[in-house]
């Protein structure tokens, strides 16, 4: 039977989050072992299955513990809502989807250049899209949602404090590159002290 997480605290949140980041690391490990074989996914399952460290970190329950903390989905209704735009969560997603895309041109543009910096900046993007999304879709009504809603914003500000550091060493060795990767860090640094405001504020509500 999954622990109930109805008293769990933002650490006890954050510590399943960094489970689920190392679950992460482990599958990008073995992908760059196995990617373009044949039965990739099958593979990459076989590996995980059979590592120790994976076994360790395995919880298939975190998604079912997570669901009753997010809102229903609405019904389809016709005409464009915009609401979403005024949710916890929101000016950060619409923030990270102009960037990400911003820097998804600025790899296309990159040439013979090593594309792995450029890989990294790219996914934690990503990962700060979906944090942003979850965010958005916590129930405001569910007081159990703060705690949550602290982890996830510390997660943010960690996977924000790593961008720009990759972007510092990128505009460094990468000229070419430097104007963009301070735009993007003073974008950054911005939306962190929003996020951090957003957090004592949880934290205060909690």
């Amino acid at each position: 039977m999954a622990q109930s997480t109805d008293s769990w605290s933002e650490f006890d949140w954050e510590n399943a989050f960094k489970a689920d980041d190392a679950r992460v690391h482990l599958y990008m490990r073995e992908l760059f072992r196995f990617i373009d074989l044949p039965a990739e996914d099958d593979l990459i399952l076989r590996s995980l299955t059979n590592d120790p460290e994976y076994r360790k970190i395995h919880d298939p329950a975190l998604t079912e513990k997570l669901v009753r903390y997010f809102r229903k989905k609405d019904a389809e209704g016709d005409g464009e809502d915009l609401s979403w735009q005024k949710r916890d969560g929101a000016a950060s997603f619409m923030l990270f989807s102009r960037l990400a895309r911003l820097w998804a041109q600025e790899f296309a543009l990159a040439g013979n250049e090593p594309s792995m910096p450029f890989m990294r900046i790219g996914c934690t993007y990503g990962q700060l899209l979906l944090q942003s999304s979850d965010l958005m879709e916590l129930r405001e009504d569910d007081p159990r949602s703060r705690t949550l809603k602290a982890s996830i914003a510390k997660r943010m500000l960690s996977r924000i404090n790593f961008l720009c550091g990759e972007l510092s060493r990128l505009g460094q060795e990468y000229p070419a590159h430097e104007e963009s990767c301070q735009h993007h860090f003073e974008c950054l640094m911005e939306s962190r002290e929003k996020i951090i405001a957003f957090l004592f504020r949880v934290r205060k509500e909690t």
